[in-house]
C-alpha cells in the first residue's frame, strides 16, 4: 500500500518509485463551484469496485443518477497527470511478445514433497527460458509450457516434451494450476500475476513528456557551462595549487568563478549581468561561503533570507557532450550524501572541514591563495577574515537560523560543466522505449535524486550546459 497526501500531489516528486507499484485505488474529489466539495468516491482499479465516501442507502433512482455522475467524471478528466500515469498500469491485453521467465510461488507449502528423483522444497523457482521452460529439482527435471486462456485472462502450466504423462510431475503443475500462483515476466516489461497483466515501465513510457517530468524539471540549461577551457576550480599545477588564482579572485576560466560572481550583490548601483548566470535563481543573495576542500558539506554555500543552497559542482573536457550518467553520478551522489547538513537541526553538528573555513583557499599553504572563502557576508569582503575563526562562528549560526526556518526554502544545486547536456537528454528520453541507456540510466538517477530531496522538503535544481 502506497498513500500519498498533500495539496497537490502531482507535484509530489516519487514517480520513479511509484513505477514498482501498481495502483489498486484512486479517490475521486468533485468540488462545485462555490468551493466545496460535492461529492467523493473510490475507484478500484484493479477490481473495478466503485464505493461512495460520503453518501450510503440509494434509491434505485439516486443509484442510477450516482453511475451516471461517477462516469461523466472520469471520462471529464481527461489527461490524469503524472501522479497516476506514474504508477504501473494494470491492463488484460496479453503482450505481443513472448515470456521470458516464470516464478513459481511454493512458499507456503508445509514441508518438503519428494518428486521421483528430486525434492520441491517449500521456496520460489526462478525459471527462465521458453516457450518450453524447465524447472529444476534435485537432479529431476520438468519440463512445461504456458497456456493461455483468453476468456478468463489466466495463464496455467501443461507439461510439454518428456515430461508429458508422468503422473508425478502432472500432480504438480495440477497443484500450481489450482493456487494460481505463477508470475510471468515478459520481454516487454510486463508482468503477469493472479489474472491480471501489469505494465511496469518508467513514468516517461507511459506517456509523459519529458518536460513535465521530475527528470526534466530540476534541469536547467546554462550556455557558458559548456565554453572551451572552463575548470571546476582553474588551472593546476598538479600540487594543488591553481596558477591563476588570485588573492580578490578565482580563476576566471572556472565553475567557482561563475558561482563567485554573486558576491557582488551588495556591491551599490550593481547590475544584473555583474552578478553571472546564476543570479535569477537565487535573487537576494547575501551570502556566498567557498566550503571546498577535504571533508566538505559541499562545494559552496548560498543563501538569501528565502532560500538555503548547497551547491555540489563538478566539470568535465567533452566538447560536444551527450546526456550520460555517469556525469552526473558521482557528484550527485556525494550532494545526497550530505543532505543532512541542509537539513538538520542540531547547530553543533559542525561539517568535517570547518576549521577550515578560516584559512585562504584552498588551503592554507597554497602559493596561489584566495585570500577568504567569505565572498559575501554582510558586505563585500575584499580582504582575510578574521583568522581567530569568529566570521566562521557567525556564519555557521546564520546557515543554521535558516535551514531551521519554514521561511526559507532549501535547495540542492549540482552543477556540471562540460560534461551533460540538457537538450540531448530531452531529444534522448523522448525516444521512450528506444532512448540510449546511458539516457534512460540518467533519467532514473535523477528521478530517485529528487525523489529523496523531496522527501526532505528539499528542491533540486541541475545546472548542465544547453
Amino acid at each position: 500500500m502506497v498513500a500519498l497526501k498533500g495539496a497537490d500531489l502531482s507535484n509530489g516528486q516519487t514517480s520513479q518509485r511509484n513505477a514498482r507499484y501498481a495502483l489498486s485505488m484512486l479517490r475521486f474529489d468533485n468540488f462545485g463551484n462555490d468551493g466545496k466539495k460535492s461529492s467523493s468516491f473510490y475507484v478500484g482499479a484493479r477490481s473495478g469496485r466503485v464505493a461512495d465516501q460520503k453518501k450510503s442507502n440509494f434509491t434505485l433512482r439516486d443509484l442510477s443518477e450516482w453511475v451516471d455522475t461517477v462516469s461523466e467524471q472520469m471520462y471529464k478528466g481527461g489527461n490524469v497527470g503524472r501522479l497516476i500515469k506514474s504508477y504501473a498500469q494494470p491492463t488484460t491485453d496479453l503482450p505481443g511478445c513472448g515470456p521470458v521467465s516464470v516464478i513459481l510461488d511454493f512458499s507456503d507449502i508445509d514441508a518438503s514433497v519428494p518428486v521421483r528423483n528430486g525434492v520441491l522444497y517449500p521456496e520460489f523457482y526462478y525459471v527462465g527460458g521458453g516457450p518450453v521452460f524447465s524447472v529444476q529439482l534435485d537432479g529431476e527435471s520438468i519440463d512445461f509450457e504456458l497456456e493461455y486462456d483468453s476468456e478468463k485472462v489466466n495463464f496455467s502450466l501443461v507439461l510439454a516434451g518428456a515430461s508429458v504423462g508422468v503422473p508425478e510431475f502432472q500432480a504438480i503443475l495440477d497443484y500450481i494450476n489450482s493456487r494460481q500462483e505463477i508470475k510471468v515476466l515478459f520481454q516487454d516489461g510486463t508482468t503477469y500475476l493472479n489474472g491480471v497483466f501489469y505494465r511496469l515501465s518508467l513514468p516517461y513510457e507511459q506517456g509523459i513528456s519529458v518536460e513535465e517530468s521530475w527528470a526534466g524539471s530540476v534541469l536547467f540549461g546554462i550556455p557558458s557551462l559548456q565554453r572551451d577551457n572552463l575548470k571546476e576550480k582553474g588551472i593546476s599545477d598538479g600540487h594543488g595549487n591553481y596558477i591563476n588564482t588570485t588573492p580578490a579572485e578565482f580563476d576566471p576560466d572556472s565553475i567557482f568563478y561563475m558561482l563567485d560572481l554573486l558576491r557582488n550583490s551588495s556591491a551599490p548601483g550593481v547590475a544584473l549581468s555583474d552578478l553571472g548566470e546564476f543570479a535569477k535563481y537565487i535573487p537576494g543573495c547575501d551570502l556566498v561561503l567557498c566550503a571546498d576542500m577535504n571533508t566538505e558539506p559541499c562545494d559552496f554555500i548560498l543563501s538569501s533570507p528565502e532560500k538555503l543552497c548547497f551547491v555540489h559542482i563538478k566539470c568535465g573536457d567533452t566538447a560536444n557532450p551527450g546526456a550520460p550518467a555517469g556525469a552526473l553520478a558521482e557528484v550527485g551522489s556525494q550532494a545526497i550524501k550530505n543532505i543532512h547538513y541542509l537539513i538538520s537541526n542540531e547547530d553543533n553538528d559542525l561539517p568535517g572541514n570547518f576549521g577550515m573555513w578560516k584559512d585562504t583557499w584552498p588551503t592554507s599553504k597554497t602559493t596561489h591563495p584566495l585570500d577568504t572563502r567569505f565572498r559575501l557576508y554582510n558586505e563585500i569582503l575584499s580582504h582575510p577574515s578574521a583568522r581567530d575563526g569568529s566570521t566562521s562562528e557567525e556564519v555557521w549560526k546564520l546557515i543554521c537560523k535558516r535551514r531551521r526556518s519554514l521561511q526559507c526554502k532549501k535547495e540542492i544545486w549540482i552543477v556540471a560543466g562540460r560534461s551533460f547536456s540538457r537538450s540531448a537528454f530531452i531529444q534522448g528520453v523522448s525516444r521512450g522505449l528506444t532512448a540510449p541507456t546511458e539516457i534512460v540510466q540518467a533519467y532514473q538517477l535523477i528521478e530517485n535524486w529528487a525523489g529523496t530531496a523531496n522527501d526532505y522538503d528539499v528542491a533540486l535544481k541541475i545546472f548542465t550546459s544547453d
